[in-house]
């Protein structure tokens, strides 16, 4: 089998073989992997785990679906279409996500119709531009690259001020936006969400400061869901 650059490892319909599904299955498995491994590692903690299952999934099964559809591309195209749709009517996702799942969609068709040698160079081209444009510096001067949503739990009054006095040294700014008491095992917790302004782009230092506290929380730092960073 001549696995050149534009090489179709099926060389036509009628002769896709088992080696050339495997082959092709196994390189979308891969590139799927690596761009969930970039999202997660250009995420940090606004990561998450089931989406990122999904982009190393997607590439496989959009290749088996222009599989099965080989006889007619236009077909297959319009399928995989349809599942990556399946993104936009579930949630308004970030301008991130979309893009990764547009990445994930170009992988699978690369290797559904046998492309794989492309798709790999593609991959390790647009992963590199990807990942470096996602840690650059120079598109994180707006304030609004700085705010987050802070979620915490914690047992007591006394805990509550301990954390908001120790987070104030690593943000400009801390406003509470909701509190509620919740009863677990016969004990009342304290659930509150703050918006808080960071003093630099990346919320490590909050993290690293609840950690420090020497007391139980459970916490969730987020991105606040602006309309400029969704594409819907």
């Amino acid at each position: 089998m001549n696995l050149g650059l534009l090489t179709n490892v099926y060389g036509t319909v009628a002769n896709i073989t088992l080696l050339g599904v495997i082959v092709s299955i196994l390189v979308a498995l891969f590139l799927g992997g690596a761009l969930a491994n970039v999202y997660w590692g250009s995420s940090g903690t606004n990561s998450s785990k089931g989406y990122a299952i999904t982009l190393a999934l997607l590439p496989a099964i959009i290749t088996m679906i222009v599989l099965l559809v080989s006889s007619n591309f236009g077909a297959g195209i319009a399928v995989a279409g349809a599942f990556a749709l399946i993104k936009f009517k579930s949630a308004a996702g970030t301008a991130k996500e979309i893009v990764s799942i547009f990445i994930d969609i170009s992988f699978g068709i690369a290797c559904g119709t046998g492309y794989v040698l492309l798709g790999l160079m593609y991959g390790a081209v647009i992963l590199g531009i990807y990942y470096c444009y996602m840690k650059a510096p120079f598109w994180e001067n707006h304030k609004s690259d700085r705010v987050r949503l802070l979620e915490i739990e914690v047992k007591s009054e006394e805990d509550k001020k301990l954390l908001v006095s120790k987070i104030m040294g690593v943000c400009e700014s801390v406003k509470l936006i909701m509190e509620r008491g919740v009863t677990k095992k016969g004990k009342t917790h304290i659930q509150n969400t703050y918006k808080v302004k960071l003093k630099g782009v990346d919320e490590n230092d909050l993290i690293k400061c609840i950690q420090n506290l020497g007391i139980k929380v459970k916490y969730k730092v987020s991105r606040v869901d602006k309309n400029k960073n969704s594409m819907l």
